[in-house]
């Protein structure tokens, strides 16, 4: 699947206590572009602000050396030249993330945002506005044929979670094409950004005191959606 690599240079976080990476490449599929430019269509039509894709962008760290790769000279493992033509070498904060999630407003800006593990605090950074995005992707891979897009469907489902004797039920909306297969992923990653450790139906976090599970789920209209968007969160 083609995806499209932004490399992002203005990242912002509310911590001070240590370094944040000054790169942040962050990997979009047309299928998640698509879907914005469809929630964003949506929102301004019903005047809502934004709506949140949780887990939806890959992501790497970088650092900028302010080195220019010598003539002659080979890359480390992991290091690229940037767009700026500074090398830029793999970053690692000293805190962790709990996964990439995309922030889509009615305007059709999309923002990345990184929660902290355990903390209140997070990283963000501009990703840019859809339509431009999907020109820029589209440039790398033509657009396919009307015919082979498909129209948004609409979606309520809930993730079970069992933490030590106490049981959970997490109800969300959601957007999808294949509903079984969105709502795994969101159990897989439900508590970090790595996958949980399957078995059976769900997923084991925290070595086995948590177990989360995908449960049922429901079509729902479009306008139905929209009515529940100040009750129910989306994933």
């Amino acid at each position: 699947m083609t995806t499209l690599t932004v490399q992002i240079d203005n990242c912002e976080s509310n911590q001070s206590w240590t370094s944040d990476p000054n790169i942040i490449e962050v990997y979009l599929s047309r299928s998640f572009l698509e879907l914005a430019k469809k929630c964003a269509a949506m929102m301004k039509e019903n005047e809502l602000s934004y709506v949140v894709n949780w887990y939806s962008l890959g992501y790497e760290f970088y650092e900028d050396t302010g080195n220019i790769l010598a003539a002659g000279e080979q890359l480390n493992e992991g290091e690229q030249v940037g767009k700026n033509g500074y090398i830029h070498k793999p970053f690692e904060p000293e805190y962790r993330v709990e996964g990439c999630h995309a922030k889509i407003f009615a305007d059709g800006n999309i923002k990345a945002f990184f929660p902290f593990k355990n903390t209140g605090e997070e990283l963000w950074c501009t990703v840019g506005n859809v339509d431009t995005l999907l020109t820029q992707l589209n440039q790398i891979q033509p657009e396919p044929a009307a015919e082979e897009q498909k129209a948004p469907r609409y979606f309520i489902g809930q993730l079970e979670e069992r933490n030590g004797e106490y049981l959970y039920t997490h109800t969300r909306r959601f957007l999808a094409d294949d509903p079984v297969k969105y709502l795994d992923t969101i159990a897989s990653r439900f508590y970090e950004n790595d996958s949980g450790d399957q078995q059976g139906d769900g997923y084991y976090f925290h070595a086995g005191s948590v177990f989360v599970k995908p449960g049922t789920f429901q079509e729902i209209t479009k306008e139905m959606f929209v009515a529940l968007s100040g009750i129910i969160t989306g994933l």
